[in-house]
């Protein structure tokens, strides 16, 4: 199911992008989805260029 609904978004992208009606605001790509267990703590650092980001999910499992 999850694999349904990333390939649906990515589809739904490439045809708004291939006809010119490139949407303002939202969720720019690329992306990264990462799941991990409820209670974990994840630690994200984002440079002030919004060019590197840093995730630290003190040893705990991610997929």
């Amino acid at each position: 199911m999850k694999y349904l609904g990333m390939q649906n978004l990515i589809n739904r992208n490439e045809q708004l992008y291939g006809s010119g009606n490139i949407p303002t605001g939202g969720v720019a790509l690329p992306f990264i989805l990462i799941q991990t267990r409820p209670h974990a703590t994840v630690e994200v650092e984002i440079s002030e260029d919004m060019q590197l980001v840093h995730f630290d999910f003190n040893t705990t499992p991610f997929e």
